[in-house]
C-alpha cells in the first residue's frame, strides 16, 4: 500500500483524502478529513477541527468520498461494513424511502 491518498476531493477550505489500507480480510479504504486555513510563517496551516460555517463543505466532500469508495468496492467485489438491500418502493411514490443508516 501506498503512503499517499489514493483520492482527494476538495471544496473550498476543506479537504478529504481517501486511504486504501490492507487488513486481514483485504483491502478496505478510510478518509482523513481537514480544513486549510491562512497561518504560520508558510502562509498555509492544517486544522481537523471545523466550523459551522464549514458544515455543507464536510457534508459534500464526505458523501462524494463515501459513493467513491462504494464504487470502488463493489468494482474490488466488496462492500464492507454496509448492507445493500434493494429499493421495495416504487420510483413515483409519493412516500419517502425509509433511511436505514444509523447515525451516532
Amino acid at each position: 500500500m501506498s503512503n499517499k491518498p489514493v483520492k482527494t476531493f476538495r471544496d473550498g477550505a476543506i479537504g478529504l483524502s481517501v486511504w486504501e489500507r490492507q487488513g486481514k480480510k483485504g483491502v478496505f479504504y478510510d478518509f482523513t478529513l481537514s480544513r486549510s486555513y491562512k497561518g504560520g510563517e508558510n502562509g498555509s496551516a492544517y486544522a481537523s477541527t471545523f466550523r459551522e460555517d464549514n458544515a455543507e463543505a464536510v457534508i459534500r466532500v464526505v458523501s462524494e468520498a463515501a459513493a467513491w469508495i462504494r464504487e470502488r468496492a463493489a468494482q474490488n467485489g466488496k462492500l464492507e461494513g454496509t448492507k445493500a438491500e434493494p429499493a421495495t418502493q416504487e420510483a413515483n411514490s409519493d412516500e419517502p424511502m425509509p433511511n436505514n443508516r444509523a447515525v451516532a
